[in-house]
């Protein structure tokens, strides 16, 4: 029996978002298989050659030829992850064109024109294309929140039924809480994420520079500003940087030493906080957390239920009121709730919700 071919096709690959996807068709009888391709291929060639990035070169040379095979081959089905109104839509659907199209996103924001990644080509025409693309094109969407479903439907006229809600999951093997509920008298944060101002950290320096008492923070991530929380690290004892964590279960042991996740994201012009995968991998380990309020975190948390959220100028007041009023019986009773809140992003049980795919 031909193996039923699932190939996702996305701008940078990122496969940690189709974790509970790659489940499902692993334990789909052996009939099917999933590849990953990338459609971000010229930038990368050129940045490939300026560093003599010969790794990445090659990679890229297998990116065009996948396309190629897909441009002459036919009957596959193709998770296409896209920005909204990229002008790439116009080459892509040439070349899928013989595909079956299943569109996935986590973009928001649906109305005329908002928050465009690539303004520059944007147009009345782009529009019109991606509106066709949307409604009569792709087979189904899958959103990854309910406030990307809505926008679709009352901004790009989208049938709802032609939409599943799929959010993000996360391996309850690797993912899952301490049993130990000691307290010995420090709160512990944690920081899970890129080192850069969107997301809050330098609002989690300053904070954690002057405030000492009865806390600790550790750092875990790299970005623009991982010179200033190595600074950091080196001048304050409570203070710890670990850099990048690639291992997955070496970062849930770290998410189980803490009390708190911070997820201060501030919003830029074509980007929030969209679903925070972080935030269920750490809800998971049992670690409460606190978030700015954007429209992904706040599919997830029920402030003051199963975590915290604060709105972007709160941060350093919604700190200090929980460490001032933490009271451990009361910390228990929300982390419990964060537990049961995540064992909703299993990926056996988001892995359902994809099922179409196979299925069509």
């Amino acid at each position: 029996m031909r193996k039923k071919e699932v190939i996702v096709l996305h701008e940078y690959g990122a496969t940690h978002h189709y974790r509970s996807l790659r489940y499902l068709v692993g334990n789909d009888d052996d009939t099917s298989e999933i590849k990953f391709y990338e459609f971000s291929i010229v930038r990368k060639i050129f940045k490939s050659v300026v560093k003599m990035d010969w790794k990445l070169f090659i990679k890229q040379i297998n990116n065009m030829l996948n396309l190629l095979d897909l441009f002459f081959s036919k009957n596959k089905k193709i998770v296409l992850g896209m920005a909204p109104f990229d002008y790439r839509i116009y080459l892509l659907s040439i070349i899928l064109r013989k595909h079956k199209i299943y569109y996935h996103t986590s973009w928001p924001f649906w109305h005329d024109g908002a928050s465009v990644h690539h303004k520059l080509f944007y147009s009345d025409g782009l529009l019109r294309y991606w509106n066709k693309f949307l409604t009569d094109t792709s087979e189904v969407i899958f959103s990854v929140t309910m406030h990307t479903k809505k926008s679709l439907v009352s901004h790009r006229s989208v049938n709802p039924e032609k939409i599943s809600v799929v959010y993000h999951s996360f391996d309850s093997i690797i993912y899952y809480p301490n049993i130990d509920s000691n307290f010995d008298g420090v709160v512990k944060f944690l920081y899970v994420g890129r080192l850069t101002e969107s997301k809050g950290v330098d609002k989690i320096i300053k904070f954690f520079r002057k405030y000492v008492s009865g806390v600790s923070l550790t750092i875990v991530g790299g970005g623009d500003l991982q010179p200033e929380v190595e600074n950091l690290a080196r001048e304050c004892g409570h203070i710890t940087y670990k850099g990048h964590i690639e291992n997955p279960e070496s970062l849930a042991d770290v998410y189980r030493e803490a009390h708190f996740l911070l997820l201060p994201s501030v919003k830029q012009e074509v980007w929030q906080e969209l679903f925070g995968i972080v935030l269920i991998e750490a809800m998971a380990c049992g670690v409460v957390p606190i978030a700015s309020s954007h429209v992904g975190p706040k599919e997830i948390i029920t402030d003051d239920y199963n975590g915290y959220l604060m709105e972007e100028d709160d941060f350093e007041e919604k700190i200090k009121n929980i460490i001032s009023r933490f009271e451990f019986p009361v910390y228990l009773k929300v982390r419990d709730s964060a537990i049961e809140k995540a064992s909703e992003f299993t990926v056996e049980n988001i892995s359902v919700k994809w099922r179409s795919i196979l299925d069509n």
